[in-house]
């Protein structure tokens, strides 16, 4: 997570002044738009994943602030920073990685007239890179996976040398990075885009990758879950784990080993409860490792809106890694199972929900074979879609952040995650971020909505002037809801088009410019409304 000053992070726990602008520049051309002033921001939705980082910026041109501007023609690179008004009054503002204009549209409509800016990031343009050539390893080549990775990115290595070349900073490494030599192993075909390159080279690692606001990959272990301690383990500096039973506050990094670098062999450490506290057991040292941010619906804390947890079988949750038949001897292997779902027997005649992957690898011994295989396997729980989250924005929120949900409505429930990806939102009437842990393509934000067949009963929200409001999106899902609820009926469709079509349009086109009025006028109370208050709010 980026660091924010101490009065934005106490100022983004209760929003009242949301602020947002865009930079943009080429050479000496040099331009930032705000929400206020010609050229004002009028929405923007700006999303964030592993792989990508994508914005679109609608922009005021109803005095022609954009008619002789060419941002997508020339590629301008553009900085969006999120942020409000602090108690003393003064703006603050995070900003977000670079990204580049490749689009740049107008609309013309009555009451409207709008330059709308399309965004993308660095992993996005290394997606459009191509292999020129294809580029093959001999069996006794000794760069190390950091040393492509690098090669890589920086545009030095012949199939990429067309390419332009970007900064890698290393924060954090594990035992892999710098050791593992993949060998004739690992190749580039002709026009293999650089970004798959760059990702088959970090599953070979406990690493990952983000662009950070100063432009550069960085490189680093990220916190995670780990699995659970084990007695007379061996351990790697930067590897995490988590005691037999989770205390769901903090998690256990190895920063120090010693001798064998193998836990204790009979009695489990007594884990600190303090963040940078430490514990000795035996030839380890464990660190306290308190998430990068919580949200919960205590007064006072970064509160959320809505919050959905899936529970899912990791799959594969059994990897193998060895050297190649053919290889010359000595032949190593290893293996890392994820016990949790593996050993799940599901209902004859599937009695078995472990799913096996095997690789073949250039390899100097069993302890690597083993580690590269754990390293495959945390790659598979880190994609596990776990769950998802609505909040009032984040300014500081980056992807791969270890967060946590604590739930009040659910009994307590205690969500803790890596988030594999978020989108922001603004404009009139809305500041919203969005944000799931794992892998989008496990599920994405569709659950954090109610089910079609489900109509809310109440429609609480948080205003961004701090009072309460129709949450449009809550009301939209209801409209949305009943419609097709009533599709299910062939008798009951010409009613529901009458009844509710015209306001569905009306709210959509609402939605979309952020006026409400219209169609808050054309809404009938035919039942006392009771908008929760104080601590009922939530």
């Amino acid at each position: 997570m980026r660091s924010l000053a101490g009065t934005l992070t106490t100022a983004q726990k209760d929003p009242v002044n949301p602020l947002v602008k865009i930079r943009l520049t080429q050479g000496a051309n040099d331009n930032t738009y705000l929400l206020t002033g010609t050229g004002f921001i009028y929405s923007m939705e700006h999303s964030e994943g592993r792989d990508s980082q994508k914005a679109t910026v609608v922009l005021d041109n109803s005095e022609g602030t954009f008619d002789a501007k060419s941002y997508g023609e020339d590629m301008y690179k553009g900085v969006i920073s999120w942020g409000l008004v602090d108690a003393n009054g003064a703006d603050q503002y995070s900003a977000a990685a670079p990204l580049y204009v490749v689009g740049q549209q107008f609309h013309s409509s009555p009451g409207y007239l709008l330059c709308i800016l399309n965004l993308i990031g660095l992993f996005d343009l290394m997606a459009q890179d191509k292999a020129s050539e294809d580029y093959v390893l001999e069996s006794s080549d000794t760069q190390t996976v950091k040393t492509l990775i690098t090669a890589v990115i920086g545009a030095t290595i012949a199939p990429f040398y067309h390419c332009v070349g970007f900064t890698v900073t290393y924060d954090s490494e594990d035992s892999l990075i710098d050791s593992l030599k993949p060998a004739d192993s690992f190749r580039i075909g002709l026009n293999d885009t650089r970004l798959d390159v760059v990702n088959r080279l970090m599953t070979l690692t406990k690493c990952a990758k983000r662009v950070e606001a100063d432009g550069a990959v960085h490189i680093f272990v990220p916190a995670v879950d780990g699995p659970t301690w084990t007695v007379d383990t061996k351990q790697e500096i930067n590897d995490y784990v988590q005691p037999t039973t989770p205390n769901n506050n903090f998690r256990y990094r190895c920063s120090a080993v010693a001798g064998d670098q193998k836990t204790a062999a009979v009695t489990e450490p007594t884990w600190p409860t303090v963040a940078g506290n430490t514990v000795v057991d035996d030839q380890v040292t464990w660190l306290a490792v308190a998430p990068d941010y919580e949200y919960t619906l205590d007064a006072g804390d970064h509160n959320f809106f809505k919050k959905s947890h899936r529970e899912r079988v990791v799959m594969p949750n059994f990897r193998k890694v060895e050297s190649h038949p053919d290889s010359d001897p000595p032949l190593y292997t290893g293996t890392a199972e994820y016990k949790p779902s593996s050993d799940l027997t599901p209902p004859s005649p599937y009695n078995s929900a472990e799913i096996r992957e095997f690789r073949y690898m250039r390899l100097t011994s069993d302890e690597e074979a083993a580690n590269v295989a754990a390293a495959l396997l945390e790659g598979d729980r880190l994609d596990a879609e776990r769950g998802s989250g609505s909040v009032p924005v984040n300014c500081g929120a980056e992807v791969l952040d270890y967060n946590k949900i604590t739930d009040s409505r659910q009994s307590g429930d205690i969500r803790i995650g890596n988030i594999g990806y978020l989108t922001r939102h603004y404009r009139p009437n809305l500041w919203e971020m969005r944000f799931g842990f794992g892998d989008p393509r496990q599920g994405g934000f569709l659950s954090l909505d109610l089910p079609g067949d489900v109509v809310a009963t109440s429609l609480p929200s948080v205003g961004i002037e701090g009072e309460r409001r129709i949450d449009i999106e809550g009301l939209s899902s209801i409209l949305q809801s009943l419609v097709t609820a009533v599709n299910r009926n062939a008798e009951e469709i010409r009613a529901i088009q009458v009844v509710f079509g015209g306001a569905l349009f009306r709210l959509q086109a609402a939605i979309s410019s952020g006026q409400l009025q219209s169609v808050i006028d054309s809404l009938h109370v035919r039942e006392i409304l009771r908008i929760p208050v104080g601590t009922d709010k939530f």
